[in-house]
């Protein structure tokens, strides 16, 4: 019962939910119209969702991954520096459109963030679960509301998830989201929103 909740826990917070979950919500509150959120929200789950996404399908299909929970360190980085990439483009297609500064610096946080974890994955097996749902928690702290705090109450239950399944150690979980904050913080400040 306990290994089912776990796995049911980490999918709903993998970071193929949140990470499009909080960017959403982000996007609703700074679009102008319905038209700008589909436009906007569109684009962003595309690059920020969708392009890793067929990495890692592709990468499956290609028996270059073993599965689609990237659970061997070695085969995160292309997952990483594809999702790194993507987040990049997305950095130059919201400048470009002149999307609202808050898409813009989110768009930057998760190019950083995706970054770091590539760095630091190349030598130790960091959490991208609890990473990715601590950064946007704190993004959507930033750009929206202090009450998206209240998320953060999820980490823990996260980690234990994370631990249980035997994807992670304690370690490796609370590492993943004091990096994740420790980007986010960096780079608001760095882009003037802090």
């Amino acid at each position: 019962m306990k290994d089912k909740l776990a796995k049911y826990i980490s999918i709903i917070t993998s970071l193929y939910i949140t990470i499009p979950f909080f960017g959403l919500f982000i996007i609703g509150v700074y679009s102008s119209s319905l038209k700008e959120f589909l436009f906007l929200g569109a684009t962003y789950i595309f690059f920020a969702g969708l392009l890793p996404m067929i990495f890692i399908y592709i990468s499956v299909k290609s028996g270059n991954i073993n599965d689609f929970n990237l659970i061997e360190r070695k085969q995160r980085g292309g997952t990483l520096l594809t999702s790194t990439g993507s987040a990049l483009l997305l950095i130059f297609i919201f400048k470009f459109i002149s999307a609202p500064y808050p898409l813009f610096c989110l768009a930057v946080i998760l190019t950083m963030t995706n970054l770091v974890f590539y760095l630091i994955t190349n030598y130790w097996k960091i959490s991208m679960h609890s990473g990715s749902f601590t950064g946007m928690v704190i993004v959507a702290t930033i750009f929206v509301s202090s009450y998206s705090l209240f998320f953060l109450l999820f980490i823990p239950v996260i980690a234990w998830a994370r631990v249980r399944l035997h994807r992670h150690t304690i370690l490796q979980t609370l590492v993943g989201s004091l990096v994740a904050i420790a980007v986010v913080l960096i780079c608001s400040n760095i882009l003037g929103v802090i």
